[in-house]
């Protein structure tokens, strides 16, 4: 089940009974009591502090931190598993192939936001307060455009959705491309555009093009991953159009050996790659609950 909100229901007191109530819908169609769940996992958006009260901080909606898992279990009786959505969808990658979990992999996840979740030795690497993997918000152009977080020159500023939208509604505000609702459609319409010889959707595609493979190699030269997997809604219809292109870009700027030993490509699980990472955080969570746990948890977290 998909849900659009407008950007009126980012409170979280919105979103937490928003969520509860697909929940029950989603149960009551498949006539499933929440005393069965095993668990429910969540990714979202922003730094997720795992603490005793476990909270939510994400500048773009606002967010200073907020008790999300506190408010989602007032209205949920089932255990709650928390993350950032990258770090999810890093999971789920990392357990699509048996090797995977074996490798230093960079799961990118491109939408309104961006982020990467990184797994390193076998499990996701958090860093020291579970924020590691906010790329978007490595300076990409000092004194660039505003980001959503408030500062200046983010990567997600020249790669995000709205960063794409804005600089064409900038070069061409006429642009037909820009009538097509969502985020995502405006995005295809103006990929669409580009591929068709519209001369200011080229250059905005090409100049993305350019940003991502400079942010890829940045990945690449700090991490050293043996692979790169480009997800999320935008970033599958990046990677899908442009994929030779951004290699190209990663390639003129990353080192030569470490480029070589890394593998880009698209992510196989579409845009489920986040829900199903978040899946996984309750099935382990439950195997951690139950017995089979510290080994359970070692081996795929």
């Amino acid at each position: 089940m998909r849900l659009a909100l407008c950007e009126s229901e980012s409170n979280p007191e919105s979103i937490a009974q928003r969520f509860a109530q697909c929940v029950q819908q989603v149960l009551a169609e498949q006539q499933i009591t929440q005393e069965k769940l095993l668990g429910i996992g969540i990714g979202v958006p922003g730094v997720v502090k795992q603490a005793e009260e476990e909270t939510v901080s994400a500048p773009a909606w606002n967010w200073r931190p907020v008790p999300l898992k506190a408010l989602l279990q007032k209205e949920l009786s089932s255990q709650l598993y928390v993350d950032n959505g990258c770090k999810t969808m890093a999971l789920a990658e990392m357990h699509l192939e048996p090797g995977l979990r074996h490798e230093t992999l960079a799961a990118l996840n491109i939408g309104t936001g961006v982020g990467a979740g990184i797994v390193y030795e076998e499990k996701l690497y958090r860093g020291g307060s579970n924020s590691a993997g906010e790329w978007g918000h490595t300076p990409m152009v000092l004194g660039g455009d505003l980001c959503r977080c408030g500062s200046y020159g983010c990567l997600e500023a020249y790669i995000g959705a709205p960063g794409i939208i804005r600089r064409l509604s900038t070069l061409s505000p006429t642009s037909a491309a820009l009538r097509h609702g969502t985020e995502e459609c405006i995005i295809g319409a103006i990929i669409q555009a580009a591929i068709q010889g519209d001369p200011a959707a080229h250059e905005i595609m090409q100049a993305t093009s350019h940003y991502l493979g400079a942010g890829i190699a940045n990945l690449i030269n700090l991490f050293n991953p043996q692979r790169i997997i480009l997800g999320g809604k935008i970033g599958l219809l990046l990677g899908q159009a442009y994929l030779p292109e951004i290699v190209q870009q990663a390639r003129r700027y990353a080192l030569k050996e470490p480029f070589e030993a890394t593998s880009i490509t698209v992510s196989s699980l579409g845009e489920d790659a986040a829900s199903l990472g978040a899946a996984r955080l309750a099935l382990e969570g439950f195997m951690v609950q139950v017995g089979g746990g510290a080994n359970f948890a070692r081996l795929h977290m």
